[in-house]
């Protein structure tokens, strides 16, 4: 999966757009795909290396993998760790119980990451002051969302 490298690559040249248009790509990819899972778990720690700390970015592949995840999921991530075939990058896993205690206790509790992410900047990095990519580019680029 190359899209770890590509949001590092965001990240590296500080390009917002970039990275938020890697961010629903992966958003895209979970709406399309129930079984996401499958490739966000295996790859998290490989986004978390490539990322900063806060970065929208992580917030996106921890709710995500929370989201979709099980128990078995998660106990296979812990046999992995367990026989070392590559620890888990730390605040993955901490991301990831967080957005697993939010899933089921928090003040949203049941509602899926994917809920309005098509006209929602929540998982956008542009901040307040640059305008979201998808304003830019409205009238260029048809839109599947």
């Amino acid at each position: 999966m190359l899209l770890p490298s590509l949001a590092g690559l965001g990240h590296y040249l500080k390009d917002t757009s970039f990275i938020d248009i890697v961010s629903d790509a992966l958003l895209q990819m979970a709406a399309e795909s129930r079984s996401c899972h499958l490739l966000l778990l295996p790859v998290g720690s490989s986004f978390y290396k490539l990322s900063p700390a806060g970065s929208s970015t992580r917030s996106v592949i921890a709710h995500l993998s929370a989201w979709y995840s099980s128990f078995d999921d998660i106990n296979n991530m812990k046999a992995r760790f367990d026989k070392s075939e590559g620890a888990e990058h730390p605040d993955f896993i901490m991301d990831l119980l967080h957005a697993m205690a939010a899933k089921f206790l928090g003040p949203r509790a049941g509602h899926s990451p994917l809920e309005g992410w098509g006209t929602s900047c929540k998982y956008h990095s542009h901040g307040d002051k640059k305008p979201c990519y998808r304003e830019k580019v409205k009238g260029y680029v048809y839109h599947l969302i």
